[in-house]
């Protein structure tokens, strides 16, 4: 109880002195400071009525090309050693969205820091977006995104941020679907969820040399990106049966689906039949998931599992 105090303490301080001058006040890092306010945060969270307890995070970033000088038949077959390289990749942008806010936010490099490939000031911002979330969503985040992003905190010495669940539409479409194509892009377009913005190699050649137009253009590409992206997991929710059990954010004290947290439950007709027992089986009235009772013939939705 003492440290919840001084979490709410911190958190009234740096509200009223902003927080930089709270951290000053209080003797704290950055770091630190920013951690309090995420404890501070879950604390308020439990207190809350709830299906938007878990802080979930859209997330997609840009990163530059790679430079390096090739002979022909490396370019034929694509094998270029390290030696070669002339710079290597940093990121150029991110963008972000938190479920249940309408404001996208981005940043991008300062055309003197794209010329000079410094991402620490983004890769910073990042680390502190990635300790408050509880849950982060990509399109192929899981091997593009949320690697890149951690080999630039090692690279600038961070420590890892606190834990996340990650979850990678990307992944959900492959398992689930046999789209022709599973690109951000075709998928939305091809379930009528809008569509990126149309663009081409350039722009990332004149952001590498600090192209003040090109860089604002990018940040624009970049927040669309996030926006397509939760159209595409709210699209898709209600399939993917390997996500956080949202339940878990608010302590199982209600009825909620697993996959959105919404208490807009109806059981169904017929029960979900495994080997060696019998479930009652729900579904969202919100996100349209199907959700089973853990308990044989048990209306225990709390502990309610999605129905694979």
């Amino acid at each position: 109880m003492k440290e919840e105090n001084f979490f709410n303490s911190f958190a009234e301080l740096s509200n009223r002195q902003g927080f930089n001058k709270a951290c000053k006040i209080k003797g704290l890092t950055h770091e630190t400071g920013h951690r309090y306010l995420r404890y501070h945060r879950a604390s308020v969270r439990l207190t809350e009525d709830s299906a938007k307890r878990a802080r979930i995070l859209f997330l997609d970033i840009e990163t530059s090309p790679i430079e390096a000088y090739v002979w022909q038949k490396q370019v034929w077959n694509a094998k270029i050693d390290a030696t070669k390289v002339v710079s290597d990749w940093f990121i150029l942008s991110y963008a972000i969205k938190w479920y249940g806010d309408d404001e996208v936010k981005s940043s991008v490099l300062t055309p003197a820091d794209a010329i000079k490939g410094d991402d620490r000031i983004l890769a910073k911002e990042l680390w502190h977006l990635l300790d408050e979330a509880d849950i982060v969503i990509t399109h192929n985040g899981d091997s593009f995104d949320i690697p890149n992003i951690k080999s630039r905190f090692i690279y600038y010495g961070f420590l890892p941020p606190t834990p996340y669940k990650s979850i990678d539409t990307l992944k959900i479409v492959r398992k689930e679907f046999g789209f022709t194509y599973n690109s951000l892009n075709f998928l939305v377009k091809k379930l009528g969820l809008g569509g990126k913005i149309e663009t081409n190699f350039d722009l990332w050649i004149k952001c590498m040399g600090g192209d003040e137009e090109a860089l604002k253009e990018l940040k624009e590409y970049n927040e669309m990106d996030v926006k397509v992206l939760e159209s595409l997991y709210l699209k898709i929710r209600p399939w993917g049966k390997s996500q956080p059990n949202m339940a878990l954010y608010s302590g199982g004290m209600k009825d909620e689906c697993p996959i959105c947290g919404s208490t807009n439950l109806k059981e169904l007709s017929g029960d979900y039949k495994t080997k060696f027992a019998t479930h009652k089986v729900y579904r969202c009235g919100d996100c349209g998931a199907i959700s089973r009772d853990r308990k044989v013939n048990t209306r225990v939705v709390s502990t309610l599992t999605t129905a694979n």
